[in-house]
């Protein structure tokens, strides 16, 4: 039985290129970005039937992560885990919030993404980007992003 992770929108995708090597073998990823379509992108999410397909028999535990606030993290993963959890396979969301230097309408789209995700989730954790700088006040952003990236690995393991 394995997990699949999978890691939508531009966010989600760099945390779990980040996570590949951390974790075993037992955890499968799927990656989802159109707006910047790398090699590790590897479904596209607007079909219905290309989603269901990842619920096999052999996943025993589907965790999504998203960095939400961006259209595809807010419009995908909710659709994605709804989907999931409606084929019995549980499903926990690791979600990072916007920083706030991002703006209200990324803050806004990425409550809107919650709430769905809240609903639909087995488990839903929620990072806020703007604690990292509170936690550790000397970050630079690309060491907020590190320190998200390992938060989020720390979590999957706990999770999975």
């Amino acid at each position: 039985m394995k997990t699949l992770i999978i890691a939508i929108g531009n966010g989600g995708c760099n945390v779990a290129d980040s996570l590949r090597a951390q974790l075993p073998e037992t955890f499968e990823f799927v990656l989802f970005n159109p707006v910047d379509a790398k090699a590790s992108c590897t479904l596209l999410l607007s079909d219905d039937a290309e989603i269901e397909k990842l619920f096999k028999p052999d996943v025993k535990r589907i965790v999504v992560v998203v960095c939400l606030g961006g259209f595809t993290g807010s419009h995908y993963a909710p659709r994605v885990v709804s989907k999931a959890v409606k084929a019995g396979v549980p499903v926990t969301c690791i979600a990072t919030m916007p920083f706030a230097f991002e703006g209200k309408k990324r803050e806004e789209r990425a409550n809107d993404a919650l709430v769905e995700l809240r609903k639909w989730s087995n488990d839903v954790l929620v990072l806020r980007n703007d604690e990292f700088f509170e936690k550790y006040p000397d970050l630079t952003i690309v060491g907020a992003f590190k320190k998200i990236d390992i938060e989020v690995g720390d979590s999957i393991k706990r999770y999975a």
